[in-house]
């Protein structure tokens, strides 16, 4: 059986498994658990990138659905919300990056690379080039996100939900929202093919998220588009996001989990502390709602925490600005730092 049936299998098992019980993105949640022990147990699986782009298509289109006429009144405040979270990441990288170097004991490429939530693989990629160790980095990153996504779903489901009122096409209920048309749905997918086409161009963060959420998103703001995508493009973009980052764990071994994974949970537990501080500080201060702002600035990646926020009823469209906006900055950033590691290494 091919990696991306057995991972896509397995997950919608897990998926399965996980919506019976109850849990909260079981969809998302399912098949990342199942697919992590299943990696780690020695079975061949993984979720190709050109599959996980694809479904990543429906997602970028879906999560434009978010838009809608009123949405400038809403950003009045966003600014300077992004202004807090960009002032708080540096000292997220300085305070993980300190643990990893001092207290984990990796060297300061592995440990500064690992600490930058600027995109799994190009810290890895990054991280390698500067001499780092790049099982570690990926290790790290990878359950950074799966510690992300789960904390911060926990969170906001023992909350009782987001609490947020979110005036947006795809928060309707379905019994309510528009039919889908066929005109409207193939103005979308070309729509969406430009927007991919054109964040590539760009370099912007997932550009099959990002391109596509931006363009079908000026669509449905302008009313152009009113019809909504089946909420099966979500469910099946929960599932393969979830696997692909389970299916990561197939190439560690459990004594790589046990030595470094330590250490990892101890970081995200440090760096999400920092998020949830930073981002009630910045909610009471703009009067935002608080569980948004934390979702918006936990260090989780652009198409995990957009789908996440759609699912609990936060605004994507905030959370997306303030991911995108952060992984922008710190990619720009981050091969300075490299560079900078490089001179300073001593040779061999």
């Amino acid at each position: 059986m091919r990696p991306s049936v057995l991972a896509l299998d397995t997950g919608a098992a897990g998926g399965a498994v996980f919506h019976a019980m109850g849990i909260p993105l079981a969809w998302m949640l399912g098949p990342m658990m199942v697919n992590m022990l299943a990696g780690l147990g020695g079975f061949r699986i993984g979720v190709s990138d050109r599959l996980r782009a694809v479904i990543l298509i429906g997602l970028g289109l879906y999560l434009g659905s978010a838009f809608h006429p009123g949405l400038i009144d809403q950003v009045a405040a966003w600014p300077w919300s992004v202004a807090g979270m960009l002032g708080f990441v540096p000292v997220s990288v300085a305070v993980g990056t300190w643990y990893l170097r001092r207290v984990a004991r990796l060297d300061p490429a592995t440990a500064l690379f690992a600490a930058i939530p600027g995109g799994f693989s190009a810290m890895v990629a990054l991280g390698t080039a500067a001499g780092g160790d790049d099982r570690r980095i990926a290790l790290i990153h990878a359950l950074r996100i799966i510690v992300v996504v789960t904390l911060t779903t926990a969170a906001v489901a023992a909350q009782g939900g987001a609490g947020v009122d979110v005036a947006t096409a795809s928060s309707a209920p379905a019994a309510t929202r528009p039919t889908v048309e066929g005109i409207q749905l193939a103005l979308l997918i070309v729509a969406g093919g430009l927007g991919f086409g054109l964040a590539r161009r760009a370099r912007l963060p997932a550009p099959h998220v990002t391109g596509r959420m931006a363009v079908s998103g000026t669509l449905y703001m302008t009313g152009i588009v009113t019809t909504a995508l089946p909420p099966a493009v979500l469910h099946v973009g929960l599932l393969v996001l979830g696997a692909s980052i389970g299916a990561r764990f197939a190439s560690f071994r459990v004594g790589d989990i046990l030595r470094t994974g330590r250490h990892a949970l101890v970081f995200v537990a440090l760096t999400l502390s920092l998020a949830v501080l930073a981002g009630a500080a910045v909610a009471a201060f703009l009067g935002l709602p608080w569980v948004a702002v934390v979702v918006a600035f936990a260090p989780g990646g652009v198409a995990e925490m957009s789908v996440l926020a759609i699912t609990l009823g936060i605004d994507p469209v905030y959370v997306a600005v303030h991911h995108v906006t952060r992984i922008m900055v710190l990619l720009a950033v981050a091969p300075f730092l490299g560079r900078l590691l490089s001179t300073r290494s001593p040779p061999g």
